[in-house]
């Protein structure tokens, strides 16, 4: 029977001569096979590069369904079919984002020249748009032929049909350029291109930009308009907005915690009032699904679009088919899964360890089962104790609080932290189900350990807040008293410590509270190790807070006093008022701490803020490889 508390989204649907068994569709992103298998209705396979000149991301790149990649393709579609899902070909033209060499060029709308990649732009003529628009035909049809239940067209985030369409790109003054029926002709001419090659019955879909998120971006009147105009040849149209090139659209493309969620909903719920016999949804930040089946229901959406969430949880589908939505792991918009966020250095899920890194997928059985003692209940032990457990061992974990969650516990009642609290909820949750044996209120020493007598121990004390020797420091309060009290903080705050922690203290107070926020931090540099798409996010989010929030940076506190702070800049000393100073300078590993536990097992491993301050991301990682390779 189905779920009734998912009733609609667990419901099937038929789109031309397709049959999806559910409402999910997994968006273009990692993991054909492991969304499959997940229960997800439709995959998309991401980057179907259009067999043309100038549309592959490099010159290196091989068209995909040419005689060598054919077989590649083909396993994809078997591997989506074997677990009764259905596939989609994401056709994808790189426009003028192709990377060339330096002396070649790119096609886009107009002659122009990037200065930022370096590489000049040449405007299509009309010849050559025809050579793309069959190009699309060609590949939608060997798309086909290799076995994919439908064709989708991404022509939104930069790329080249979606910067026709957008003014901020197409200046043209031909008949291919100024109103939105003109711009509109050159990707009405590949829809019309493609449904012809695939047939009348063939399912086409559309990712469209519902807004560019960059001044001088499409009108969300002219993309109804085009929408209206296209869904004559379409059977679905998805949402979403931003921009994949350029930085201050990329956060907007894959919101951060910053944004609200379900982000584009408000985007496709005007453009569904806009078409006939085409199917709309969003993509972007759909997250709860108890708000997912809502918009169903509500006729808002027809489909729901799941990007970050299904590499989080793959088997999301599954677990409310099953009943189990508490056992869905959150994302957390973190956006570490996106190479762009950090430089392809530290790529990975915060919450999924085994996804996009070249780990082991499965988790090891060992030879025999063993005593193995955690210390410490943040997100890196809870992590090692659960895996430990579900591998089959006896798992007792120590926790000398009287709950579990480490520093989670505390940045989960920040603002914009509500993805933090779910996660938080969902270790809960998983710790309640599981053998683990708990023990709060206890503090780990030596010799307790070594009564125990564990046959592995892993430890994951963390760390300590870093305090500050300052006169009058008796006046000041730390970050998480902030964050546990807001009833302390009074109108006018004064924050020591610019990074991540202060400054999303700062942004909360100042955004949300009306409070007058003056951040003071030593170096040159704001929340220095956050990712690159979260300092973008952070810097949209400053200018949204206006005068509330006042940064100085290269500012040395020298005393606090109970009306506000003394600081040097400048070389000059100033005071600063203030009701309620907070001290937010960092994280202090507990290392000398965890290594005397060493030498009472054969076999002892550290993980998490104990080691060095870490992350989510890396807490989750270190925990479940030590829980996992025992």
């Amino acid at each position: 029977m189905i779920n009734k508390r998912f009733e609609k989204i667990l419901s099937p649907i038929k789109i031309g001569n397709m049959v999806l068994k559910n409402r999910i569709v997994s968006t273009p992103c990692y993991g054909v096979e492991v969304k499959a298998k997940g229960g997800a209705a439709l995959v998309i396979e991401g980057s179907v590069n259009v067999d043309c000149e100038k549309s592959f991301w490099d010159k290196n790149t091989t068209y995909s369904f040419s005689k060598y990649e054919l077989a590649k393709r083909k396993q994809q579609v078997n591997n989506a079919h074997f677990y009764g899902a259905k596939i989609g070909a994401e056709l994808f033209h790189a426009g003028m984002w192709c990377r060339v060499p330096e002396d070649d060029f790119a096609y886009g709308p107009c002659d122009t020249y990037l200065e930022n990649e370096k590489r000049h732009i040449k405007g299509l003529d009309e010849e050559h748009m025809k050579l793309i628009a069959a190009a699309y035909a060609k590949t939608a049809r060997d798309a086909k032929e290799c076995g994919y239940d439908e064709i989708f067209l991404h022509f939104a985030h930069g790329w080249l049909a979606s910067s026709f369409l957008s003014p901020l790109w197409n200046k043209r003054e031909d008949e291919y350029g100024g109103s939105i029926e003109n711009r509109a002709k050159f990707p009405l001419m590949i829809i019309k291109a493609v449904r012809e090659a695939v047939g009348p019955m063939f399912p086409i879909e559309m990712r469209i930009n519902g807004a560019d998120r960059l001044e001088g971006g499409i009108s969300l009147e002219d993309v109804t308009k085009f929408c209206g105009m296209a869904s004559e040849y379409l059977d679905i149209i998805q949402v979403s907005s931003g921009h994949d090139m350029i930085r201050d659209g990329n956060v907007h493309m894959a919101s951060t915690n910053l944004l609200p969620r379900n982000y584009n909903v408000p985007l496709a719920k005007e453009i569904k009032k806009h078409v006939k016999n085409c199917l709309v949804y969003a993509v972007g930040a759909i997250q709860d699904m108890d708000e997912a089946e809502k918009l169903l229901e509500n006729g808002d959406v027809d489909l729901i679009g799941l990007g970050r969430e299904l590499i989080a949880d793959p088997d999301l589908p599954i677990k409310l088919m099953e009943n189990r939505s508490e056992d869905i792991r959150p994302c957390l918009r973190c956006n570490y899964c996106y190479h762009i966020a950090t430089n392809r250095k530290n790529q990975g899920c915060s919450v999924n360890p085994t996804i996009i890194r070249d780990v082991p997928q499965d988790l090891v059985k060992p030879t025999k089962k063993e005593k193995v003692l955690v210390i410490g209940a943040g997100p890196a032990g809870l992590k090692a104790a659960l895996t430990a457990s579900e591998v089959g061992h006896d798992v007792t974990l120590i926790e000398k609080e009287n709950e579990v969650g480490g520093l989670l516990r505390y940045i989960s009642k920040e603002h914009f932290k509500s993805e933090y609290l779910r996660y938080l909820n969902y270790l809960k949750a998983q710790l309640e189900k599981s053998s683990v044996k708990l023990l709060l209120n206890t503090t780990a020493t030596k010799k307790m350990i070594v009564s125990l007598n564990p046959d592995r121990l892993i430890v994951a004390i963390g760390g300590d807040l870093v305090k500050l020797k300052l006169p009058g420091i008796e006046n000041s309060i730390n970050c998480l008293d902030a964050i546990s009290h807001p009833e302390k903080i009074g109108k006018k705050v004064a924050i020591v410590g610019g990074g991540v922690v202060g400054f999303e203290l700062a942004l909360g107070l100042a955004v949300e509270e009306d409070k007058e926020v003056v951040v003071i931090e030593a170096t040159n540099t704001i929340v220095g190790t956050a990712n690159e798409l979260y300092k973008v996010a952070f810097n949209q989010k400053i200018k949204e807070a206006g005068n509330n929030l006042t940064i100085l940076k290269n500012t040395k506190c020298l005393s606090i006093e109970k009306n506000g702070i003394t600081v040097k800049r400048d070389d000059k000393q100033e005071h600063i008022d203030a009701d309620t100073t907070i001290i937010a300078v960092g994280i202090k590993a507990k290392t000398d701490e965890a290594f005397d536990f060493y030498g009472i097992t054969s076999d002892t491993t550290m993980v998490g803020d104990c080691v060095a301050s870490r992350i989510i991301l890396e807490a989750t990682f270190e925990g479940y490889a030590a829980g996992n390779r025992l």
